[in-house]
């Protein structure tokens, strides 16, 4: 529960930073939704790093399930309001950060396994 509350009071400053910053030079309602991926990602990678470190099955299940939850929320919500170039770009930047988590996630676990 406490990661929850956690994540959710990030996500409301950043929400609320975003929407007074309107000299950015670009929509604010899609600065708060893509800030918010971006933490939401950045949250579920600390958690995977957390729950690997402390052998946690909990703490993993929950940053999957963030990932997951961050995946279809780019992919139904976030892309339908970019152009193609950033939407491409954004679909690249996310399937290198959920390579490289799911690498090191497999090696981590592949590691505690053979020992």
């Amino acid at each position: 529960a406490a990661n929850f509350f956690a994540l959710f009071a990030l996500s409301l400053e950043l929400w609320d930073y975003f929407a007074r910053r309107v000299g950015l030079g670009i929509d604010s309602r899609l600065a708060q939704h893509l800030s918010l991926s971006i933490l939401w990602t950045a949250y579920a990678s600390a958690l995977i790093a957390l729950g690997i470190h402390r052998k946690s099955v909990l703490l993993r299940w929950q940053a999957l399930s963030l990932f997951g939850f961050v995946v279809i929320k780019v992919f139904i919500y976030d892309s339908s309001f970019l152009e193609r170039f950033y939407r491409i770009v954004s679909f690249f930047i996310l399937g290198l950060v959920l390579l490289v988590v799911s690498f090191l996630y497999q090696r981590k676990v592949a590691g505690e396994r053979s020992s």
